[in-house]
């Protein structure tokens, strides 16, 4: 049996079981130890995910997922749902951030364009951290991106911010 991207919306689920078997499935696709090492070959970039995926054999969101939490580099992943943040994931190296899950899409956001204005875009976009509400001491000294992935068919948009140092 295999997640399909839309079984995901259970990643941040309160059922304990199902939290449980994300991580176990996680753990076994995806080993730490193995994820980890070759993770740290790269800097983020979808189409460093891609090969991820296509490596593990896994979904881009399970994927994403990993990479948010295991990953070498700091980043933040946000899945919104017809412009409702539903879940959000990130590592430890990632800045303090307040993402309000179950209320709109923040403002100024790539994801707000793509639900409100039905804007796509290809390539990652400089964004004002302070707009996914991003608290940074270092404000001006580092740039933060925005890059999504989109699924149409779902109606949802995996959102990936990240620092460029």
């Amino acid at each position: 049996y295999k997640d399909t991207e839309n079984d995901l919306w259970e990643y941040k689920s309160n059922k304990q079981y199902e939290v449980e078997a994300n991580e176990f499935a996680a753990e076994l696709l995806m080993p730490t130890n193995i994820f980890l090492k070759i993770s740290k070959k790269e800097k983020f970039s979808l189409k460093f995910i891609q090969e991820l995926k296509e490596l593990f054999d896994t979904s881009i969101t399970a994927t994403a997922i990993r990479f948010a939490e295991k990953g070498n580099d700091p980043i933040l992943l946000v899945c919104s749902q017809n412009n409702i943040v539903r879940w959000y994931a990130k590592n430890s190296g990632f800045p303090f951030s307040q993402i309000n899950v179950h209320e709109e899409v923040p403002f100024n956001t790539v994801a707000y364009e793509y639900f409100v204005k039905n804007r796509i875009y290809n390539n990652p976009e400089q964004i004002d951290p302070k707009d996914w509400q991003i608290s940074d001491r270092f404000y001006g000294q580092l740039k933060y991106y925005e890059q999504c992935v989109y699924f149409d068919y779902y109606g949802y948009v995996l959102s990936f911010i990240w620092i460029d140092k």
